[in-house]
């Protein structure tokens, strides 16, 4: 179960405590920001407000452009996060299947550019405690405009620093290409170029980062297994009260439930019968293996109006080949 401690809400706090004010203050300059005569900065008002606020608060030499800039894209994050609260809690088979799907990921040039730009909600928490690693909490995906009016996707990362502390990492990746595949290798390539010119370090991981993708992309499917049914301990807020920052203001959504209680089933169903092909029970010209799920994407509107197009992605949940599987077994068909 989901305890709060697996959500953003410490990292709220950490920053309510480190800047006095900091959310009134945040609005207000979001707000000033958004009506001022710099068309850039008012295009994200929310990120430009959090950058000023990290440098009040920076002594000169104290951080550099990269450290402040990631101190930012964390307290955006929180910003946005923290006025509505929403909370994908991934079951970790589910999670785990994902995870391994990304590792063994090789047509990430199939999939368009486009399924990464539609998220459900403008800033939510993906939370999977302890499956990308052993410290990994869970992290936030935002859409933004980057430089040049280039769309850009954060994956802010949380990890568990110390039993009370949170610690924040950015991956930034650039929406220029046509595919995933061509994102995340032109991000890498000019990560690796600026460290090269800088003398710095490349923080960005291609394993870490399709990890990452493959849990968002999930919550971005169609077909995804998310059940919003509030959990006992969310206590909306009446319009107009403030917001507390407690635990009962988070909305949990339950992700993959339902497949992954079937995933675990198919996978004691093939134990099962390796155990009888060892025994020597079981028809040995036939071994019973697991197909890896994969995406399914296709194309919605006039392809004579590109614009009004939209891209719907499927996961195509893995598949037990050669087995005998459980009497209640889940099977996705993929949209033709």
């Amino acid at each position: 179960m989901l305890t709060e401690k697996d959500t953003p809400l410490p990292l709220v706090r950490e920053w309510a405590d480190m800047i006095p004010g900091v959310w009134g203050r945040h609005a207000e300059l979001t707000e000033r920001i958004r009506n001022g005569p710099d068309p850039d900065d008012a295009s994200e008002p929310e990120l430009m407000a959090s950058l000023e606020l990290i440098r009040e608060i920076t002594p000169p030499g104290g951080s550099t452009d990269t450290e402040m800039g990631h101190a930012a894209f964390d307290l955006l994050c929180c910003a946005v996060w923290r006025q509505h609260k929403i909370v994908y809690a991934f079951d970790p088979t589910l999670a785990g299947e994902l995870i391994a799907q990304a590792d063994e990921w090789t047509d990430t040039s199939v999939l368009p550019v486009e399924a990464l730009a539609h998220p459900p909600y403008r800033c939510c928490f993906i939370a999977a405690p302890g499956t990308i690693s052993p410290d990994f909490v869970g992290f936030f995906p935002y859409v933004m405009n980057g430089p040049d009016g280039v769309r850009m996707l954060m994956l802010c990362e949380v990890r568990r620093e110390t039993e009370t502390e949170l610690g924040v990492h950015v991956e930034l990746l650039h929406l220029d290409g046509s595919t995933v595949g061509d994102c995340v290798d032109s991000t890498i390539r000019a990560a690796r170029a600026a460290a090269a010119r800088m003398g710095g370090k490349v923080w960005h991981d291609k394993q870490t980062i399709l990890r990452l993708i493959n849990l968002y992309l999930y919550i971005c499917a169609a077909n995804a297994d998310v059940d919003k049914t509030p959990p006992a301990t969310y206590r909306p807020r009446k319009q107009g009260a403030p917001i507390r920052d407690k635990y009962r203001e988070v909305q949990t959504y339950g992700t993959g439930i339902v497949i992954g209680a079937a995933l675990r089933r198919e996978t004691s169903s093939r134990q099962a019968g390796e155990r009888r092909e060892k025994s020597g029970s079981a028809d040995r010209h036939v071994r019973a293996h697991t197909r890896r799920g994969h995406w399914h994407h296709f194309w919605t509107g006039p392809k004579s109006t590109p614009d009004e197009r939209k891209i719907v992605l499927k996961w195509v949940a893995p598949m037990l080949i050669g087995g005998k599987p459980s009497a209640d077994v889940t099977t996705i068909h993929p949209v033709k």
